[in-house]
């Protein structure tokens, strides 16, 4: 009797730790998808949850007064702002949670301790978007008051700027923090490829291609276009940014980096 060379290779596949972790990755595909489909449907009463707490942190951080109107959102008259749906940054909370849960779920073993990082990433989804939104918020009011726009970058392209800057930022750090977290408390995983290009390659991805899939393009072509040379462009000098700034900690490490590198000799 012949023995299957396949078997041994599909054995460790099906007991191996990206196949145990498969049901929690569909898990986390549905409440993704959950959240997406909520907020394509969603009014802007409904996205009280998020809207709320976003205007209290921006009225906290400048003082601003922004007014509930029935229907509207919040509106501040001072600064003609009006805080609505698109305002709640929905997307973008499922774009932190998609980069941070698939991307270590695979580092979490334990299957109640994966379920636990279902939740903690939706609530630490839900609690950047509120802090992100509410910083650019505060950005724009400011922006609109010095009117930085020219014949180049009108009004709308400074605040789409301003948002895709703010947003993309956000989430690198966000991810970089995590991924140290991990490393502190796990072995340092083998990276092919460097960190900042994971969480800006999710909000690229998820900001082109979600108006892409849903063929909002044909409606506004060139709006399209102009989004996605704004978000590849941002992505673009945040990933050079954080290149250079990598090679350079490299090339010179800090005093506190030598210290346990001689501690360690020692």
């Amino acid at each position: 009797m012949t023995r299957d060379p396949l078997t041994p290779m599909t054995t460790r596949w099906i007991e191996g730790p990206i196949a145990r972790a498969v049901p929690f990755y569909a898990l986390g595909t549905l409440v993704a998808l959950g959240l997406k489909c909520f907020y394509s449907r969603a009014g802007v009463e409904d996205l009280g949850w998020i809207l709320r707490p976003i205007t209290g942190l921006a009225h906290f951080l400048t003082g601003i007064r922004f007014e509930h109107e029935l229907g509207a959102g919040w509106i501040t008259h001072a600064h003609r702002m009006i805080v609505g749906t698109s305002c709640a940054g929905l997307n973008f909370m499922i774009i932190v949670f998609a980069a941070l849960y698939f991307s270590f779920l695979i580092r979490v073993d334990l299957p109640a301790a994966r379920g636990a990082w279902l939740a903690i990433c939706l609530a630490s989804a839900y609690l950047l978007t509120v802090v992100t939104n509410a910083i650019r918020i505060v950005v724009a009011i400011h922006l609109r008051d010095v009117e930085l726009h020219g014949a180049f970058l009108g009004p709308e392209g400074v605040h789409r700027l301003e948002g895709v800057i703010v947003y993309a930022l956000s989430l690198l750090l966000a991810y970089l923090g995590v991924e140290q977290l991990f490393d502190r408390l796990h072995q340092p995983s083998r990276r092919r490829l460097p960190s900042f290009l994971n969480p800006l390659g999710w909000y690229a991805a998820v900001a082109l291609g979600v108006p892409l899939l849903r063929w909002s393009f044909e409606r506004d072509a060139s709006r399209y276009r102009v989004h996605a040379a704004v978000v590849l462009s941002v992505c673009a000098v945040l990933a050079g940014a954080a290149f250079a700034i990598g090679r350079i900690r490299r090339r010179f490490p800090s005093w506190h980096e030598k210290n346990e590198t001689t501690l360690r000799g020692c």
